[in-house]
Formats: structure tokens, C-alpha cells, sequence
């Protein structure tokens, strides 16, 4: 008898697109003579829909034995979906709800960095309340200039300016002086309710991907990945335009300095199954810049380019990650 697989796609976040697409590729990875795959669409109203059918979430747990969660953004990387899922008892792939909470939220995310003992670069956030959302124009353009100056006083320029919850780099600005990050500021308040603004450090940006029980390891760390782009920073229209991934050329002290992060990283924010991390290793060492609890499978996604520089089938790692969950809840 197969064992039904539900795959949870969409969502009524920004990242609607690129969770269609992860979800596409894992459906199109699953063997088929093992396993019973069920396409869950949340479409951006919030609606659930099982293989095109309308869908109660709460009747979810009788028609599947596993879930894979491909929701990015809300509801799905904020821990919000993991939590329904344990309460609904549903075995489930993917971070626990606290997990997930800690990681997607950057700027609760460099303070778990600081405490692990990881560099991180330095930052300030500012966060837009209701009340300054509903003040005159003019009070909220101060509110904003304000905010700006104490990111000056405290962070030196040049700057990286992103909401404090989202993900695929949606949103992301580069700025050099004070008129800039002022700019940026405003763009990514437009759409979030917190950005945070962290020092640009100059070096290699670097994504390492993780994977549990994996290859006879418990944390299997694959070899890192240097990200290599046109522009200052990773944003959503580069990431879509293509940019291109290297195996990274590493010492063996950066080797070890680096998994040895990756793994505290994982185990520190008790993360599940997998995840990635982003770095940039620059003439000061190494700096971590955000930990993703569920990495995308796109085509511009990052852990997929780990898995091909290590020789990995796709296939056979999406069997892995539903074949150690189900083992896990024996």
C-alpha cells in the first residue's frame, strides 16, 4: 500500500510564486511506486484545495500520512503551518514551530547568532506599530527620518536594508548614504511591518546547506556554495534573473570554522530535517547573515545547487527527508 505524501504549496504571502514552484519539483521528484503524492494548494485568499478539490484544513489528517511543508513566507516559514500540523498530530517535514518562529524573523535571529557565539553584522531594526501606521503623513515621514538617524549613529554605512520577516530576498535594498537608506527604509515599511538595516560587510557570500541522517551523519553539512552575483546584494530580480553558484574554494580551517557554525546554528535553533544558512566570508572572518528553516526548491532556490555540486539526485534526497520523518515516528 503507498504511503500518501501531501505537498503544501502557495500561500498568501509574496512568495506565492516561488512556493508553486518548490512544489512542483518535489511533486515531480516523488517515486510514484512508493508513495501516493497529494497536491495542497492554499491559494492567495487562503483557501485550501487537495489535487484541484476544495479542502477543510481539519480534514487534512485523513487523507495523508506525511506533510511536506513548501509554504514560503507566512504561515508556512513562520512556524504558524508546523504548529497546526503538530497539534493535528500529522507527522510533518520540516522545523518545529519554534524553529521556524526564530529563523524567519531576522532580527530575533541575530540575537540567537550573537548568543551561539557567531558573528553577525551589526544592526538596528525599526518597527512601524498601528499607531504610526494610522498617524498624518508628516508623522510618519519623522517617525522614518528618526529611525534613519539612529541607524546612523549606531551602524556605519554602507548599508543592506530588509524586512525583518520575509523571505527570497523580496525587498532587500542596498544604500550608501543616509538619503539612501532613508529611501530603502520607506520602501520596505511600505509593504512590512519591521526592517531591519544591518552593516554591509565586503566579502564572499556563502550558503551552506544542512541535512539530518544523511549519508550515515546525523548533520550532514554539504559542501559550501559561493554565491556569485552582479549587484552589491542578493535580490529577488537577481536571484530571478539567474544568478550563478561555485563550489566554493576553502581552506580546511575555513572548511571547519564554517560546518562548525552550520551546526550550531541548526542545533541552536532547534531546527528539523534541514535548512541553509547564509554567510559572507570576508578578510575578517566570518559572518553569518540569516538561517532559512525551509529552504526553497526552485530553480532559483540554493539547496538544490548544494545537492547537484554534491552529487546528489533530487529524487533520492526528497525519498531521504519522507523516509526519516516517517522513521522518526515509529
Amino acid at each position: 500500500m503507498k504511503i500518501n505524501i501531501a505537498i503544501i504549496r502557495g500561500g498568501i504571502g509574496r512568495e506565492y510564486d516561488i512556493s508553486l514552484q518548490s512544489g512542483a519539483r518535489v511533486l515531480s521528484a516523488i517515486n510514484r511506486k512508493k508513495y501516493q503524492p497529494i497536491d495542497v494548494l492554499v491559494d492567495k485568499e487562503g483557501v485550501w484545495h487537495a489535487d484541484g478539490a476544495p479542502l477543510d484544513p481539519s480534514d487534512l489528517k485523513y487523507i495523508t500520512d506525511v506533510v511536506f511543508n513548501l509554504l514560503h513566507g507566512p504561515y508556512g516559514e513562520d512556524g504558524l503551518m508546523s504548529q497546526f500540523l503538530e497539534d493535528e498530530g500529522i507527522p510533518y517535514i520540516g522545523s518545529s514551530p519554534l524553529g521556524s518562529r526564530m529563523a524567519y524573523n531576522k532580527a530575533i535571529s541575530k540575537e540567537k547568532f550573537k548568543n551561539l557565539g557567531i558573528k553577525t553584522p551589526a544592526s538596528e531594526s525599526i518597527r512601524l506599530t498601528q499607531k504610526i501606521k494610522q498617524a498624518p503623513k508628516e508623522d510618519l515621514r519623522d517617525f522614518m527620518i528618526n529611525g534613519a538617524k539612529k541607524v546612523f549613529e549606531h551602524v556605519s554605512p554602507p548599508w543592506v536594508i530588509k524586512p525583518a520577516c520575509c523571505s527570497f530576498s523580496i525587498d532587500v535594498y542596498y544604500a550608501e548614504n543616509f538619503d539612501q537608506m532613508l529611501e530603502g527604509i520607506a520602501k520596505v515599511l511600505y509593504n512590512h511591518e519591521t526592517v531591519l538595516v544591518e552593516q554591509y560587510i565586503k566579502g564572499r557570500e556563502i550558503a551552506v546547506g544542512l541535512a539530518e541522517n544523511f549519508r550515515d551523519e546525523e548533520y550532514h553539512i554539504f559542501h559550501p556554495v559561493d554565491v556569485i552575483k552582479k549587484g552589491k546584494v542578493l535580490d529577488r530580480e537577481e536571484r530571478e534573473r539567474g544568478h550563478s553558484y561555485a563550489k566554493s574554494p576553502l581552506t580546511q580551517k575555513e572548511l571547519e570554522i564554517i560546518r562548525d557554525a552550520v551546526a550550531r546554528i541548526h542545533k541552536g535553533f532547534e531546527l528539523k530535517d534541514y535548512s541553509l544558512v547564509d554567510f559572507i566570508l570576508s578578510k575578517n572572518g566570518l559572518y553569518v547573515l540569516e538561517v532559512d528553516n525551509l529552504p526553497g526548491f526552485s530553480d532559483h532556490s540554493m539547496f538544490p545547487k548544494s545537492l547537484e555540486i554534491a552529487g546528489v539526485d533530487f529524487p533520492d534526497f526528497i525519498d531521504h527527508l519522507i523516509q526519516n520523518t516517517l522513521n522518526l515516528k515509529k
